[in-house]
């Protein structure tokens, strides 16, 4: 939903203002090769975060809740959390250094603006 407003914008014809937290959707929409990595970021409430990369799915709930990590290729009904996984330490690290850039968690970056587009 994030990036509707951006999209919408390009595909009208309309400057998308600068300073968003969007990013147009138009060349995917149209098959064009992008940059674009396999990520997708929601946000609910005020702190809960999920982050999803490909088959990894990366759920924060804020400090008093553990993080939760699901592997969709192995467990696609998300039954079995892998965060404390040391199979998965480096993934959780990298969730945890994407959660910051987003300015949400522990390490959250005050200068966060908009994902880092």
């Amino acid at each position: 939903m994030l990036n509707l407003y951006a999209t919408l914008c390009e595909l009208a014809g309309l400057e998308v203002p600068d300073g968003l937290d969007s990013r147009s959707l138009a060349s995917l929409l149209k098959g064009a090769e992008t940059d674009w990595d396999n990520e997708v970021v929601s946000q609910f409430h005020q702190n809960h975060v999920m982050i999803k990369q490909d088959a990894l799915k990366y759920q924060y709930y804020g400090a008093e809740i553990p993080e939760v990590l699901f592997d969709l290729k192995r467990d696609p009904k998300e039954a079995v959390n892998v965060a404390d996984d040391a199979d998965y330490a480096q993934a959780m690290q990298a969730f945890r250094q994407r959660l910051a850039a987003l300015g949400h968690g522990p390490e959250a970056d005050p200068n966060y603006r908009n994902a880092g587009y």
